[in-house]
């Protein structure tokens, strides 16, 4: 009786683990464990190519999505033509359409999204190679409405996309250069400090302070040095600002 127990225990087990792995996905949502995602305004290498994705948005309402992408060639083929094709997580197909085909940049609408679509991946095709790019329920970028639009006003969404990536890099060396500047600060004071106790010092001691000021001098240097990069890099960001603005102004 008691080793039937046991192996009726024991199937019971093997049973109830392998119905939880054959069902799982009826019952636990797509969104549980959602996390494939292809990193925005970073460039992948593809085909002979490299392909940014510059936003991507979903409009849940109307069950849409639109990805801006920017593709470089790097051997000036000529080619620009793609294969697009749109799966959810469950491998169900998903209606792509261009928007915007141009020579360097793309923009690609996906229909008959589900709300539950956990995961998206779009894949582009070139000569065979194949390229798979990601986002997922948590990441995409969530608007109230996506109206198909023309050329000249999408070309302004990219354009203040590309402002607004700026204006957060300007602001991530700003707030890096308060630290830099913090650090030097603490760094002199230090300086002060180590030097006030020389007139009580050996002569060793004395190279020896000198040594560590000697050191906290070329981190100062460095920090320094750092500091002004940062900032040629916040005006070269400014003029491109500035330029962009420009563009849109011409093509409004």
């Amino acid at each position: 009786m008691k080793n039937n127990a046991i192996i009726n225990l024991a199937l019971i087990v093997i049973i109830g683990g392998y119905l939880f792995f054959f069902t799982s996905n009826l019952w636990i949502p797509h969104n549980a464990s959602a996390k494939k995602q292809t990193p925005l305004n970073e460039s992948v290498e593809w085909a002979d190519r490299a392909i940014t994705i510059e936003r991507w948005d979903y409009c849940e309402r109307s069950r849409l999505m639109e990805v801006y992408m920017d593709i470089k060639s790097n051997t000036y083929d000529g080619i620009y033509a793609y294969k697009y094709e749109a799966v959810d997580r469950s491998e169900d197909n998903l209606k792509v359409s261009a928007a915007v085909e141009e020579p360097e940049w793309l923009v690609l609408r996906i229909s008959g999204i589900s709300n539950d679509f956990g995961e998206i991946s779009l894949r582009l095709t070139h000569r065979g190679d194949t390229i798979r790019l990601y986002t997922n329920v948590k990441k995409v970028n969530r608007v109230k409405s996506l109206q198909k639009k023309n050329k000249k006003d999408y070309q302004i969404i990219r354009m203040k996309t590309k402002i607004s990536q700026y204006q957060k890099t300007i602001a991530a060396k700003e707030k890096k250069i308060e630290l830099l500047k913090a650090t030097n600060e603490r760094l002199n004071n230090e300086i002060e400090r180590l030097q006030s106790d020389l007139e009580y010092q050996t002569e060793s001691e004395k190279q020896n302070t000198a040594d560590r000021v000697e050191d906290i001098k070329e981190n100062i240097d460095q920090n320094t040095a750092d500091i002004n990069e940062r900032y040629r890099q916040i005006e070269e960001r400014n003029n491109r600002i500035r330029l962009i603005r420009e563009q849109i102004d011409q093509i409004k």
